[in-house]
Parts: C-alpha cells; structure tokens; sequence
C-alpha cells in the first residue's frame, strides 16, 4: 500500500507529518458531515414544531377570542347592560355630533351675514393644554415664533379660558401701532390679574385702566419731562461710577467672572432708588430688594398665571406661596419706608426737579398711602428689571462679536462725537430688538372691528390682542437672528415698539434709555468682555440670560 497505507508506516519525519496531515483532514472531514447532518435534521424538527406551534396558537386565539366574548357578555348581563342600552349610546353619540355640526353650520352663517367671505385669522396647529402650558412656560417668546412660522405673524390662540373673548397675536409691526393707538383701543385689565397680586390687587400705574390708571399717569407725567433729563444723567453717572469702583474693579482685580443679570439689577435697583425716590438704597437693602422681586414676581405673575389654584386659600399650604407673601410684605415695607425718608426731608434738601416720589407724595388722587406704595413698588419693579435685563443681553452679544464691540469702543475712544452717538445708539437698538425682554408688547381689547384687507381677514370688536415682541421684532427683518447694528444705517427711523405706543406707552422711556446709555458708553470705552459662560435663555416674567456670566478686563 502507500506511503499512508496501514501496512507501511511512516519513517522519516516528513512522512510522519504527511501522515498526520491525512490523518487529521480525514477527522475534520468526518466532523463536518456529522454536523452538517445533524443541522438539517434538526432544521426539519424545528420547522415541524412551528408548524404545530402555529396551529396551537391559532387555536388558542380562536379560544380566547371566544372566551372573551362569553366573558363580556356575561359581565354585560350581570350589569344588565342589554342591547337597547347600547342603542342609546351610540345615538347620544350621533346626536353630539349632530348639534355640533348644526353649531357650527349656524356659526359659519352667522359669520357669512355679519363679515361676508372674510374670515377670522387662522388658528394656531396646537392644543389648549398645550397652549396654556406655553404661555406661562420657560420658552414663551420661541412659542410665538414657532406659532407663526406655521400659520403667518397673524393667529388665534387656543386658550384655556371658557366663554372668553378671542385672543389673537399680532405680529405686524405697522398694524401693532394702528391698533395701539386707536382710540377705542383699552388695556385687557384681566389679562393683567396676576400682575396686579404683586400689590394686593390695588390700583396702579401698570396694570390698572380707567380713572385709576389716568390719575396715576397724569400726576408722575412732569418727573418724565425732557427738562429733567439732565437730573436722571446725573445721577446714572453717579451710581454706574460708585458701581464700578466698589464691584466691578474688586472683580477684575480678583479675575472674578461677573454675573451679569444680577450686577446689572443690582446697578439699576441704585439708579432708580436715586434719580426716581430721592433715596440712597445700601448694598444690603438692595440686595434684599431684588431677592424680594425675583421670589414675589415669579410666584404672582408667573407661578399663579399658570396655575391659579395657587391663589387660592389652598396657596397658604405652599412653602413658595408663603416666601411670596412675606417678600410682598417686605417690598411693601421698603417702599413705605422710601415714602416717610422723603416726608422727613426738609425742603432746601429735596430735589428742586420733579421727581416721581414727590410727584406721587403730592398728588391729591390718591385715596391713600397704601394706593401711593403700591405705585412706587410697580414703578420699582418695572423699571429695574426691564433695563437691568436689556443691558444683560446687549453685553452678551457684544462679548459674543468681539468685532462689533471694537468697532464701538473706537468710536468711544475717538473724536468723532456724531458718529460714537450713532453707532451707541444702533448697538442698543439692535439689542432690544434681538432680546426683547418682555415677551408681549401691550395686551389689549379691540373696541371696534378691525377689517385687514391685506389679510383678508377681520378682528372682531372685544378681541383680546396680544402683541409679541419677538415677532414684532423680527417683521420685515432679513437675518432676524443675527446680532447686527450696521442694519440701522439704512433704517435709522424704524421702531418696533419696545416701550409700546398710544395712551400706554411707557412713561419711564426716558429714565430707561438714559441708564442704558451712559452704562453701555461708560463700559464699553474702557473695558472689554469675555463670554465665560453662555447661560441659558429663560422666560420668567422676563427674557433673562439666566446663568451667563462674562469675564472682564480693562481695554
């Protein structure tokens, strides 16, 4: 036999390697066919236990479907349920259906006879529940924008209020002004309830209308009056110095970051306690103040918008609704103890100028001192947080485009008064148009129709508008969301409302753009900054840039 016959065997070392070559080929190909074999056959058993499987199955739903039905209807007849019973229910359910059709048909003739082929704007593609939920949500300004990306900047809103008016955002610039300034136009007072619990619900400037409103804005009108802005620059420039001299140095000195939503309260809290009350607020009273606004408004003008059951006696059981109360308290009692320092002043120590507390203390039109506390606590917390907010925003965006705040410093820093007067000013109305704080301008009710025919479209009378200002801010607006003040060269006349227009307007304007003006000059000439945390954009009560905070240092 061969060299692998049984016979013969191996001798030299190659011939014993052949041999277990051969060898071991002959096992794996042994091994192979056993295996092979027993997969098919296993793949037969398998396919054949499916089989009964399925047909297991089949029968057992067969038997359960069946079961099922013996088991409802024996659970239909112990609860005497008969087929008459489910006769009636779906006829209850057609007749629903049926009235609610003949509704509708009704409104729509109704609609047809009053206003023709004009119709009523779209309504924006989101539930009640969600709606209500957005509106008194972190993200409310991104909810407009996403509500007329969808159905246009003209849209009905699904609120959760039962037998109320329709409510409408509009945001079209030209038109927000028409309807601003009409004369049948009126402040939407119940929009503005929980706005007015941060002051017991007492008449005030903000959120009062009628002979309450008209005798509060008509006695602090002459502190607002072009005369005294010279006052109000002083003092900014008194309080941003003393600002920076004590906080802002010892933190560059420290190479601290600086939180600048709360520097910039703080700044502004001094501002108008100075130029407005005639009073010199100390660091911890100040500090207490903004604590006392930022726990009391987020709860009564924010907390229980979204839920009102929080205003109910049930609140009391609330921890948060009980911090509220007492920061209302303590606000109330700061602002009556602004109100007796003026009264002990003596006369050669009072301001000369107008000023609102001395307009407030000498108006006849208050029925007492608690409707004069709850004017000045309002005027506080309007006119802090607006402008400290804004000028938040504004510095986050300049520290994010480094170029823009070189190209503003230089104009600072060089001769050409005019063109630094402009540029200052394109930069603050680039940055209130990018972040408007409030996220509507005006809430207000129509007191007449309002027919669009650009629109094709029509705003019946007792229509509750709301007017965005992320929409407004945006409309006719190329690159809406970049940070861009050369825009404003070309446009040097267009407004979008930020203090709002008609009999509303804000009566503090001036004061405002006075802070903002000497503040954002005074800075960026001889600083630069640095984003050192972006923050996250929040809405409570205000647009904030919670959590941002820049690094600082001399230019």
């Amino acid at each position: 036999m061969g060299l692998f016959g049984r016979k013969k065997k191996p001798k030299t070392s190659l011939d014993w390697f052949r041999y277990y070559a051969r060898e071991s080929y002959r096992s794996a190909e042994g091994a192979l066919t056993s295996a092979c074999g027993k997969s098919v056959s296993l793949a037969i058993k398998s396919t054949q236990a499916a089989k009964k499987s399925v047909g297991s199955i089949a029968s057992m739903t067969v038997a359960s479907g069946k079961a099922a039905h013996r088991s409802a209807s024996s659970a239909m007849d112990a609860a005497g349920i008969t087929g008459f019973h489910i006769f009636a229910v779906i006829l209850c359910v057609l007749l629903i259906v049926a009235v609610k059709r003949k509704l509708e048909a009704r409104r729509k003739a109704r609609h047809l006879e009053t206003y023709g082929e004009v119709e009523f704007p779209p309504i924006a593609p989101f539930s009640t529940r969600k709606t209500g939920r957005e509106l008194a949500g972190s993200k409310l300004p991104l909810f407009f924008q996403e509500c007329a990306s969808r159905v246009g900047s003209i849209f009905q809103l699904r609120v959760p209020f039962w037998g109320g008016p329709m409510v409408v955002a509009v945001g079209e610039i030209d038109l927000a002004k028409e309807i601003l300034k009409d004369a049948t136009t009126k402040k939407a007072e119940k929009m503005y309830s929980s706005w007015a619990s941060l002051v017991h619900g007492r008449p005030n400037i903000l959120t009062s209308e009628g002979k309450p409103w008209k005798h509060s804005r008509k006695g602090i009108s002459p502190a607002f009056a072009t005369a005294h802005l010279d006052r109000m620059h002083k003092a900014c420039r008194d309080k941003t110095e003393e600002w920076i001299k004590k906080r802002l140095d010892p933190m560059i000195r420290d190479n601290e970051d600086i939180d600048i939503a709360h520097e910039f309260l703080f700044l502004t809290t001094s501002i108008i306690c100075k130029s407005a009350f005639e009073y010199r607020i100390k660091s911890r009273e100040a500090e207490q103040v903004i604590s006392d606004l930022e726990v009391a408004t987020t709860e009564f003008m924010h907390n229980q918008a979204k839920d009102p059951m929080r205003a109910s006696l049930l609140g009391s059981f609330i921890p948060s609704v009980r911090r509220a109360k007492q920061a209302r308290r303590k606000l109330f009692q700061f602002a009556t103890k602004m109100l007796l320092h003026y009264r002990k002043k003596p006369d050669e120590m009072r301001s000369q100028a107008k000023t609102i507390i001395g307009c407030i203390e000498n108006s006849s039109r208050y029925a007492s001192d608690a409707d004069r506390v709850a004017d000045l606590v309002m005027i506080l917390f309007a006119g802090h947080g607006t402008t400290a907010h804004t000028l938040s925003w504004i510095f986050l965006e300049l520290a994010r485009n480094p170029k823009e705040a070189r190209r503003l410093r230089e104009a600072l820093s060089g001769k050409d008064d005019t063109r630094a007067q402009q540029l200052l000013k394109d930069v603050l109305r680039e940055g209130m148009r990018l972040r408007p704080v409030y996220a509507t301008v005006a809430v207000r009710t129509l007191g007449r129709d309002w027919n669009l025919k650009h629109k094709n479209m029509v705003l019946p009378k007792g229509t509750c508008v709301i007017f965005p200002s992320s929409l407004l801010t945006r409309d006719g607006v190329e690159d809406a969301e970049d940070f861009e003040p050369m825009r404003w060269k070309a446009h040097p006349d267009k407004t979008f409302l930020s203090f709002s227009s008609g009999a509303h307007n804000c009566a503090g304007k001036g004061l405002a753009l006075a802070e903002i003006t000497w503040v954002l000059s005074r800075l960026c000439a001889r600083y630069q900054f640095e984003v050192a945390e972006e923050g996250t954009p929040e809405y409570c009560v205000f647009w904030k840039c919670k959590g941002a905070r820049l690094r600082c240092h001399k230019a």
